[in-house]
């Protein structure tokens, strides 16, 4: 760095020869706004142009108190048509993005904004290398390298804890290196907070790989989400795959879930409890991951077929049976109604879903790609959800930061499409998620796709490159920051190049992150390599007194009552986390 008692005056512009007149002006002011400003350059040869300024550098305007940074925006001849053995004058247009001023100790101090904006005539050239320092100095936030600036050999940082502290997105089109680029943001995240559990939702299988020893991976064939863990509208999502559901269908399957949980959780017969007045509290929080089993659920169907009069049609009741009974004998579905559903045992929400006990392995990778598709929205809805709810219930204890790879899918910008459960999850988390110690992080390669209210909640962005026009309009629109001048060159960035702002960096700048090895670098497979970072299958717990996950005939529709202590621990053998969940027994 360089002396900064060795920089010239404020008022000086800074030559890179001693011989030069220093009154010598190469460049004056020569139009000046609120945010841009005009330079104008008297050269006789234009190989001169070249050495004066190009395209994305940084010049100083000298002041009589400060030097105002510009970013050189487009050159053009002043008359467009060159003269050649005369002086001609060549116009640049700059974009203001701040003042230095030499402070107390002759140190250069940046900051947003001008106070003192330059005059006609202000003398303009390069800036000085103290200043460059100076502007992407984070002062005494705590500075993570993650790749070097473009414009000069100066390490770019970030503050890793005000990215995560109010989200983060990183955007750009297929294959400029996102994947890589994220997973250079995760290991700054998790060595800035090192307790953390980073999830991924990984929809291509590919972070696996760069994520090997510090990754617990949840593959699509171990992966186990059970069916009570979803609210009653997810449920609905799944069960009419996506289609509107008959009035009621939706009414009476809302009853029976009620009623099956009341049979896991009092005991007895389902048939038993439907005339039953249920307690206040199992009203409040009716969608609630409390355990229930498929078999109550169709008992009580049966139960009400069987009556003389029913009050439903017997046409939608046993539509509704038949729907519950092939989603059950699907093989596709079996995620949702395998072993771990059946045994209806929440532990290994924390301890499988997310593998919190893990230590050792802060990443948990759910690889989605063999997840069917007409469910995904619902379950990434549910996954965000007991995120969200594990970090308010344990009250800062927990910090998870959920990566939500191809976001677009899930918070696509029109709100007829997608899942409306899935768009309110993860809004939760983008609004609210920082008070509990839930953070979001958005990737897409569509921003124009994505809602644009999720996207402006993230107060730092990497944008690498975006050719398409729709999705530069969109993130000019949806960045809380002047940095409209940085994006236009978004169209042309290099390969792991990314023009990063927000509240993680000191200003707006244009980086090229760390390049990493080959065993660090994401990459897609369908299957893992023999003996390399083998995946790891959702521990379930013993098994209970019940059937496994086969095809469910009429005579087994009778209710299973679980005996104490078997298969349902007691309350106080639980993880705290499982007891805001309001799955304890009864």
């Amino acid at each position: 760095m360089v002396d900064p008692s060795s920089a010239p005056d404020a008022s000086a512009p800074e030559r890179r020869d001693a011989r030069q007149d220093q009154q010598r002006r190469s460049a004056v002011v020569v139009a000046v706004n609120g945010a841009r400003a005009t330079v104008a350059a008297a050269m006789s040869d234009l190989s001169e142009a070249g050495a004066l300024w190009s395209i994305g550098d940084l010049v100083a305007i000298y002041g009589r108190k400060s030097r105002v940074i510009c970013l050189v925006q487009d050159m053009a001849a002043a008359n467009q048509r060159w003269e050649p053995g005369v002086e001609n004058y060549v116009h640049a247009n700059v974009e203001i993005l701040g003042e230095v001023f030499d402070g107390e100790d002759g140190r250069p101090v940046f900051r947003r904004g001008v106070s003192n904006y330059p005059s006609l005539g202000s003398p303009v050239s390069r800036i000085r290398q103290t200043d460059f320092v100076a502007i992407y100095d984070l002062g005494k936030r705590k500075a993570t390298v993650i790749g070097q600036l473009v414009q000069a050999q100066i390490p770019a940082a970030i503050d890793a804890d005000a990215m995560l502290r109010r989200h983060f997105a990183v955007v750009g089109t297929t294959g400029v290196g996102k994947s890589t680029s994220v997973a250079i943001l995760l290991r700054a995240a998790l060595a800035e907070r090192p307790n953390m559990r980073v999830v991924i939702l990984d929809p291509h299988n590919e972070y696996s790989a760069a994520f090997r020893k510090e990754a617990s991976t949840v593959e699509a064939r171990s992966f186990e989400l059970p069916f009570w863990l979803f609210n009653f509208e997810e449920f609905l999502e799944v069960v009419y795959r996506g289609a509107p559901a008959p009035v009621d269908e939706a009414d009476f399957l809302r009853e029976a879930i009620d009623v099956a949980r009341e049979a896991f959780h009092g005991g007895g017969s389902a048939a038993s409890l439907v005339k039953k007045t249920y307690r206040a509290e199992d009203h409040s929080a009716p969608d609630a991951p409390r355990p229930y089993r498929l078999t109550d659920v169709l008992a009580h169907i049966e139960t009400e077929i069987g009556k003389l009069e029913p009050r439903y049609t017997r046409f939608a009741l046993r539509s509704l049976k038949t729907r519950l009974e092939a989603l059950n004998r699907d093989p596709s579905f079996r995620f949702m109604f395998g072993k771990a559903a059946v045994e209806a045992h929440p532990n290994f929400v924390t301890r499988g879903l997310f593998h919190l006990n893990d230590v050792e392995r802060p990443v948990t990778i759910l690889r989605m790609a063999g997840i069917p598709s007409d469910v995904v929205n619902a379950s990434v809805s549910v996954l965000s959800r007991l995120a969200f709810d594990l970090c308010v219930g344990s009250r800062g204890a927990q910090e998870i930061l959920l990566v939500c790879e191809e976001a677009h899918r899930y918070v696509p910008a029109d709100s007829g499409f997608g899942f409306g459960p899935t768009r309110r999850s993860i809004a939760r988390i983008a609004k609210e998620g920082r008070k509990y110690g839930c953070f979001l992080g958005i990737v897409t390669q569509r921003p124009a796709e994505l809602d644009p209210t999720i996207l402006s909640q993230c107060s730092t962005v990497f944008a690498m490159r975006l050719s398409n026009s729709a999705d530069q309009a969109i993130m000019r629109s949806a960045i809380p920051d002047n940095a409209g001048g940085a994006l236009e060159f978004i169209s042309a960035l290099n390969n792991r190049e990314c023009i990063a702002f927000g509240e993680a960096v000191a200003t707006a700048m244009r980086l090229i992150f760390t390049e990493q090895r080959d065993e660090l670098l994401p990459r897609m497979s369908l299957d893992w390599e023999e003996g390399v970072g083998a995946p790891q299958a959702i521990p379930t717990p013993a098994a209970a007194e019940t059937k496994d996950a086969e095809p469910i005939s009429a005579p087994q529709y009778a209710p299973t009552r679980v005996r104490a202590n078997e298969s349902i621990p007691s309350t106080r053998d639980w993880p705290s986390s499982e007891r805001v969940f309001g799955m304890a027994r009864r």
